[in-house]
């Protein structure tokens, strides 16, 4: 009897410990964006396999018009960065703008999100960032 609850207490452990997954979580702030002026916030994941990345940017308006936009970028080298997706946030002069791009089996070493001002503003950027094993 002893031998039998040891072996399925066995087995559902084995079955939980496959099937879990390990999630991560970051919160990067970006420098203010100035003007016409960018900001990037990125994330290395060259040491790591994710099946599903989710990337949040939170920009806050500090003073005047706020305008411009932000895509999410890949890249496998760190220095040529191209837009992933064809989702981008457009700038409303409000005190918030924010998107989430969720990202399937990721194939590049590094991601980022590229922050464009336009006009004379400030904003501040943060970037919520989810890694799934």
């Amino acid at each position: 009897m002893k031998a039998l609850l040891f072996s399925l207490i066995l087995v559902f452990s084995i079955c939980f410990t496959t099937h879990a997954q390990s999630v991560q979580t970051a919160t990067k702030s970006g420098d203010a964006i100035a003007n016409s002026g960018t900001s990037d916030i990125s994330m290395n994941l060259q040491k790591e396999k994710y099946s599903l990345i989710s990337f949040q940017i939170v920009i806050t308006k500090v003073s005047g018009t706020f305008a411009g936009t932000t895509v999410l970028q890949a890249s496998n080298d760190g220095t040529n960065w191209q837009t992933v997706g064809d989702t981008t946030l457009t700038h409303a002069n409000q005190t918030t703008n924010s998107l989430l791009w969720k990202i399937s089996s990721p194939a590049y070493s590094q991601y980022r999100t590229h922050s464009a001002g336009s006009g004379t503003m400030n904003a501040t950027p943060v970037a919520y960032i989810r890694l799934t094993k």
